[in-house]
C-alpha cells in the first residue's frame, strides 16, 4: 500500500484498516492498552459512573480487555464505544457475543463534528469517557466537540512537552494527525474541566521524556 503526502487517507480503507490492526496487536500498543484499561478499571472500582463511552474503538483490542476486566471486577457500566469507520458495528456485536452481560451499545461519530443526538439520549451520567490517540486526528477543536458530553475525560496521547517535533511527529502528520503539544491541549481542556492531573507525571520526573502520555480531566 502507497500513500503519499497529498494523497487521500482513508481510515475506512480495508488496506489500512488491516495496518493498524497489525499495529495493535503490537507490543507497544499492548503496553499502552493495558495501561489504559487499568486507569479505566481503577476509576470505575473506586469512583461513581453512569456510562462508559469510548471514542476511536477501532478494532476494539482496548474495549475487549476493558469488557474483560469489567467481567472479573463485577462490574457492570453500560459501555458506548464510537468511532467515524461503520465497521463499528461489526465490532460491538463481536463483543456483544463476547460479553453478553454487559451492555455494549455502537454509534458511528466523527470527532469533528457534534455527537449524534441519539448517542447523547444513551448517556447516563456520570461519564467516563476515555480514548486511545484519535484526538490529533480530529484536531484541537475535537476536544471541543467531546467534553461536553463528558464528567471524566482520560486522554491517551504523546502530548509533547517540549515544542520540539521528533521523528514520530512528522510521521504522524502524514496520516492526518495533528502536532499536539501539552501546553495547547491544556487550555482547551481547562475550558470544560476543573482538575487536570497527568498520570504519568512520576515517570516524567524520573526520565524526563519529550511526551506525557495520560491525562485525566474531571469537570
Amino acid at each position: 500500500m502507497e500513500v503519499t503526502r497529498d494523497g487521500q487517507w482513508d481510515w475506512t480503507s480495508p488496506a489500512v484498516q488491516a495496518v493498524y490492526k497489525n499495529y495493535a496487536d503490537s507490543m507497544i500498543y499492548k503496553t499502552f492498552a493495558r495501561a489504559t484499561v487499568g486507569i479505566v478499571t481503577a476509576i470505575l472500582k473506586t469512583g461513581q459512573v453512569g456510562t462508559v463511552l469510548e471514542i476511536g474503538t477501532g478494532p476494539g483490542q482496548v474495549t475487549e480487555a476493558l469488557c474483560g476486566e469489567m467481567i472479573t471486577n463485577n462490574l457492570s457500566v453500560p459501555i458506548i464505544i464510537s468511532d467515524r469507520a461503520p465497521g463499528i458495528s461489526v465490532v460491538a456485536e463481536n463483543l456483544r457475543k463476547k460479553f453478553p452481560a454487559l451492555s455494549i451499545t455502537d454509534f458511528i461519530w466523527n470527532i469533528r463534528e457534534d455527537p449524534p443526538e441519539a448517542l447523547v439520549k444513551k448517556l447516563v451520567g456520570p461519564v467516563l469517557l476515555f480514548e486511545r490517540f484519535c484526538i490529533p486526528y480530529g484536531g484541537y477543536e475535537a476536544i471541543d466537540r467531546v467534553a461536553p458530553v463528558a464528567d471524566m475525560f482520560l486522554m491517551v496521547e504523546d502530548l509533547n512537552l517540549t515544542g520540539k517535533k521528533e521523528a514520530y511527529d512528522v510521521i504522524y502528520e502524514k496520516i492526518g494527525s495533528q502536532f499536539f503539544t501539552w501546553q495547547d491541549t491544556r487550555k482547551y481542556l481547562e475550558k470544560h474541566f476543573s482538575f487536570i492531573h497527568t498520570c504519568d507525571q512520576e515517570t516524567i520526573d524520573a526520565i524526563n521524556p519529550p511526551v506525557t502520555d495520560f491525562t485525566l480531566a474531571i469537570k
